[in-house]
């Protein structure tokens, strides 16, 4: 079994996808139709104010981020929770509680699926990152037309971390999925249902890099991070371990980008490392444990 699949069956198994809620068929049909619109809403918000970097980027005018200050990066996180719940709050008008992907895990479970996420999907993206800083170093051209993400204090981040780690998987996750899955019910041919998947993947992840745009051509490190984070959630049908993974990572790369800053690129890099190793062998042993139970099981 190679080191992937491991990580990967430390990831709760996925359940069937239940029943819509009971209820008249209008008011379903109108629950979705709210929540699409207060989707669009956010994201409507989150690539207007991505596109004024994602201008100068394309312009070759290397933005620098600007400095937010904590009560107006506050407020911003504050719009995007409230407007995920709007949109979480009418998808539950529709849905059970397990369609929408918030399964109750023990805690050691929950903490290794969250590892098991993070060293999948937020650790590939961070090694991809750190080689294309270190190739852009050396290629002009490449920096010209990359972007900076804005800087704010610690605690702005922090909740900057929050926002972006439950709003963005509702949004670009959740709602997608759902969709997808009541409507591919109707779709009975086994090629039509893989180009339907491959379809609902590359477009879940051009949602999640549409409010990144201000980043330029740096941007594409994220590519596998999104496409990731797409599989994980539509093999798991759980969003919560998704939701604190990328929560702890936006975190995580608050203080890392801090250390890169005073003590250098090595610096941030090796402390980014010992993160990944504590979340890998965390999620490694989550993963025996659950094979020892499925041996248990099966005995």
């Amino acid at each position: 079994m190679s080191i992937a699949q491991r990580l990967v069956s430390a990831l709760p198994e996925r359940t069937p996808l239940p029943p819509r809620r009971a209820g008249d068929r209008g008011r379903v049909v109108g629950c979705y139709i709210a929540a699409t619109y207060t989707a669009a809403m956010y994201l409507l918000l989150a690539v207007g104010s991505a596109w004024p970097g994602a201008k100068a980027a394309a312009a070759g005018t290397s933005p620098a981020g600007e400095y937010v200050a904590t009560s107006m990066a506050l407020k911003y996180s504050l719009v995007w929770l409230l407007v995920a719940v709007l949109t979480w709050l009418a998808l539950w008008g529709a849905e059970q509680s397990s369609a929408i992907g918030i399964r109750r895990l023990p805690a050691r479970s929950l903490v290794g699926a969250v590892c098991a996420v993070f060293c999948l999907a937020e650790v590939p993206m961070f090694g991809l990152a750190v080689v294309w800083n270190l190739v852009g170093d050396r290629v002009p051209l490449l920096t010209a037309y990359s972007g900076s993400a804005d800087r704010s204090s610690l605690l702005a981040d922090a909740a900057s971390s929050l926002a972006a780690g439950v709003s963005e998987e509702i949004i670009v996750l959740v709602l997608p999925a759902l969709v997808a899955w009541r409507l591919g019910r109707r779709l009975t041919g086994p090629r039509l249902r893989r180009v339907g998947l491959v379809v609902l993947v590359l477009a879940m992840a051009a949602l999640r890099l549409s409010y990144h745009l201000e980043y330029g051509v740096s941007v594409l490190p994220l590519l596998p991070w999104a496409i990731i984070s797409v599989l994980l959630y539509l093999r798991t049908r759980t969003v919560l371990p998704l939701m604190i993974a990328h929560a702890s990572y936006d975190l995580v790369l608050a203080v890392i980008n801090r250390l890169g800053s005073r003590y250098g690129l090595t610096t941030a890099a090796a402390s980014f490392a010992v993160v990944a190793a504590a979340a890998f062998f965390t999620a490694l042993r989550q993963a025996a444990l659950a094979e020892q139970q499925q041996q248990h099981i099966a005995s």
